[in-house]
Order: C-alpha cells, then sequence, then structure tokens
C-alpha cells in the first residue's frame, strides 16, 4: 500500500491532531502524487483541517512563485462548478473565484449556465455580473485620437456583445431544464435527487440574480427589461408574478428606463415574496 492509500482515511479521523497531521503530510506529498479527485474531495470536507488545505491549494494552481507547484492541468471545469454548490460558503466562494480567474479555461459563458439554478443567491448574482463584466460595452480610451471607423467599429462590437448577452439570458429563462441531473452525475459519491428540481425554482432563483444586478446598474437593467417583459408571458405558476415584481422595481429605481406593464398586473409585486 503507497503512502497516500495510508493517508488517506486520516482525513476523515475524528481526531483533530491526526487530520492535521495528513495535511502536514499531504503539503509535502500532494504534487507526487497526482491525486486530483483526492484535492476536489478534500476541498468540500466536513472537517476545517483538510478543507482548508485543498482550499489553498486549488487556489495557487500555475502559481510558480510557491512551491511546490502545482499544474493548471489540475483545474477541472466539472469539480470546480460542483464546488460552487457546496454547503461550505467559503468553499462556493473559493469555486467563485477560481470561475472568476480562469473564466476562459473553465468554458466560459457556456459552462456559466449551470450556475443559473443555484439555490444559492450570491452564486446566482455572481454569475449574472460576470457575465456583464464579461460582455458590458467598454467605454473608449481618451488616449487614442478617435476617427469615424475607429469609433463604429467598438460601437458595433458594443452591441454585438450586449445583444449576445441578451440573447444568453433569454435562452436561459425560456429553456432552463427542469433540474440539474446532468451536472450531478459527474460526482460519484453523490446520489442523485429521486425529483429533479423544478424548472420553475431555477427561473425564478435567475429572475431574481437579475432584479438585483439591474437595480444596482443602469446599463444592465436596461439590457434585461426587454428579456423580463417578454418573459412576464408565461403562464406557469408565479414565473410571470415575479417578473412583473422585477420589472416594477426596475422601473421605480430606473424611471429612465421605459417598462412595458399593463396596468393590471402593477399591483402584482405586493402578492410575491
Amino acid at each position: 500500500m503507497c503512502i497516500r492509500d495510508r493517508i488517506r482515511p486520516l482525513f476523515d479521523d475524528q481526531r483533530p491532531d491526526v487530520r492535521r497531521l495528513a495535511v502536514a503530510i499531504a503539503r509535502e506529498e500532494v504534487r507526487h502524487w497526482n491525486d486530483l479527485a483526492l484535492l476536489y474531495r478534500l476541498a468540500d470536507s466536513p472537517h476545517r483541517e483538510p478543507r482548508g488545505f485543498a482550499i489553498e491549494c486549488l487556489l495557487r494552481l500555475g502559481d510558480t512563485a510557491v512551491e511546490p507547484v502545482l499544474p493548471l492541468e489540475w483545474l477541472l471545469p466539472e469539480r470546480v462548478f460542483q464546488l460552487a454548490e457546496s454547503r461550505h460558503k467559503v468553499v462556493r466562494e473559493t469555486a467563485l473565484t477560481l470561475i472568476r480567474r480562469h473564466y476562459e479555461r473553465l468554458g466560459g459563458a457556456t459552462r456559466l449556465a449551470w450556475l443559473m439554478e443555484s439555490p444559492h443567491r450570491e452564486v446566482g448574482l455572481f454569475t449574472v455580473r460576470l457575465l456583464w463584466e464579461q460582455r458590458r460595452p467598454q467605454p473608449p480610451s481618451a488616449a487614442v485620437p478617435q476617427t469615424v471607423s475607429t469609433v463604429a467599429q467598438p460601437a458595433a462590437e458594443s452591441l454585438a456583445a450586449l445583444d449576445e448577452l441578451r440573447q444568453f439570458l433569454r435562452k436561459t429563462l425560456f429553456g432552463l431544464p427542469p433540474g440539474r441531473l446532468e451536472r450531478r452525475e459527474l460526482d460519484n459519491n453523490q446520489a442523485a435527487p429521486d425529483r429533479p428540481w423544478p424548472a420553475s425554482v431555477g427561473k425564478r432563483r435567475l429572475i431574481e440574480a437579475i432584479k438585483t444586478l439591474a437595480l444596482s446598474d443602469a446599463a444592465f437593467a436596461e439590457l434585461a427589461t426587454p428579456v423580463l417583459e417578454e418573459f412576464r408571458h408565461s403562464r406557469a405558476k408565479n414565473e410571470w408574478q415575479h417578473c412583473v415584481a422585477a420589472l416594477v422595481q426596475i422601473r421605480k429605481t430606473h424611471p429612465a428606463i421605459r417598462v412595458d406593464l399593463p396596468v393590471g398586473q402593477v399591483n402584482v409585486r405586493a402578492k410575491v415574496g
């Protein structure tokens, strides 16, 4: 039996000093073990010592300034997105930090759709905010002389980026699947739920995340309002009510943005939690 197999059970030992011993050995040997599954499992450990060690390792993947150097190839998109659903807040924050830091390497906007259904409010809001940061129009640099051609090109690119983000939100909101069985099946240690989460739950969480960012950012509110206006025609239970409630608050916060709301639906805000 190799040393890794002997140490592995010690991470779950009920004695803190034994867990600390396991972590001390792992610090010296983790690079040679090359056991990625162990690293991600420890990151979501119920015990503080192995969890802190694994989080430290994940956050310095690819960092050549710290020994031992851990290769960036250890960054596994499926595992990172699983950690974003952890019951431990610090683990979720670690996953979100990795996603922001290695956005393109972890799959970009395509994989971010997975996080739209998260039961954790900060994860859903992070997803929408990160998409907005990646796609929002950038102001022209004052140091570069502006000509008709140089102004037109960034403007066209900005419009394309905004349309891309709006289409992404629309596709996610209208096409949200009933549950997240695809992602949960990636973890062999976690049984799939008997029933997938209702799609309405994921949509409600996404609407809440969109509303939260829109209330603090007028430019994003202008982008997202047409999507919410379209979705308020949904006949599914409570979906249109949540959309209308979000639109009412956006209109109140940003009076300059035109919001299309029938008079009969404006009072729905009081009925939606």
